[in-house]
């Protein structure tokens, strides 16, 4: 699809200041407030440790965003010490496939000069921008962590040290605990809604389950899954790093060995 000649885009550096006045990219609508406001919240704090949030705007309204950070504060359990974390990066709607992820990342290349260089994480299973995407712009597979996660890298320093996932998350040791265990923060703005359906359908099934906030990077950075900021265990079994709703969450625990393990 073409964009419209009319169109007027630019990418603007958001500021912590303005957080409150803006919408965010990839949610939108009134049973998502919460989570919202969560997203928010969980941008500020990050902004006071390094993250940069650069905001695609057509017509004045958002279409796109990246949000990285020295990699030594990211919310993911890698060690990459002088590297640039992309903790997120997203095109929506009709304004894929016009090059703004490519101007997205430009933004983020320009702004990590003197630095290793970049660092990512991507999954086989729906996690922002594809492995393809940073393949096709000079990234490349530094390490992997199971079950399908893969850890890229773009160097600017050829002599620079590979980034790597850290052992506990190559590992995947679950909870020892029966039932389902739910690591999660507000960096998506999707878990707060989701959580609320899937613990009700727990509790519908009488399955136990807990709750673990992720609150710091120190958290995040130990987690038992590559994902970082969100995970559900099921009988000390990773199940998914994806926010489920209703009757996809139905469906999931009524056949788990349909999840990753195929």
């Amino acid at each position: 699809m073409r964009m419209a000649k009319t169109a007027r885009a630019a990418i603007i550096d958001l500021q912590a200041s303005r957080l409150a006045a803006e919408d965010i990219v990839c949610v939108r609508g009134e049973k998502n407030l919460e989570g919202i406001a969560g997203k928010k919240a969980w941008l500020k704090e990050r902004m006071a440790e390094g993250l940069k949030l650069k905001v695609l705007k057509v017509n004045g309204r958002s279409w796109g965003m990246i949000e990285y950070l020295p990699a030594e504060n990211a919310w993911r359990p890698v060690d990459a010490a002088g590297y640039t974390f992309i903790e997120c990066l997203w095109v929506i709607g009709r304004y894929k496939s016009h090059g703004f992820g490519q101007k997205l990342l430009a933004h983020c290349a320009e702004d990590s000069k003197g630095k290793n260089g970049l660092v990512v994480v991507t999954s086989a299973k729906p996690f922002l921008a594809g492995k393809d995407f940073f393949l096709r712009n000079g990234f490349e597979v530094c390490d992997t962590a199971p079950p399908y996660y893969e850890l890229l890298v773009k160097r600017h320093k050829k002599s620079a040290p590979a980034p790597k996932f850290r052992e506990r998350a190559k590992k995947m040791l679950g909870p020892e605990r029966s039932g389902l265990t739910f690591f999660y923060s507000d960096q998506c703005p999707y878990v707060a809604q989701s959580l609320k359906e899937m613990t009700a359908l727990a509790r519908k099934r009488r399955i136990p389950f807990q709750l673990i906030k992720i609150k710091s990077k120190k958290d995040a950075q130990n987690l038992p899954v590559a994902y970082g900021t969100f995970g559900i265990f099921l009988d000390g079994q990773f199940l998914t790093h994806q926010p489920c709703y209703g009757k996809a969450f139905d469906q999931l625990l009524s056949s788990p060995q349909k999840s990753w393990r195929q």
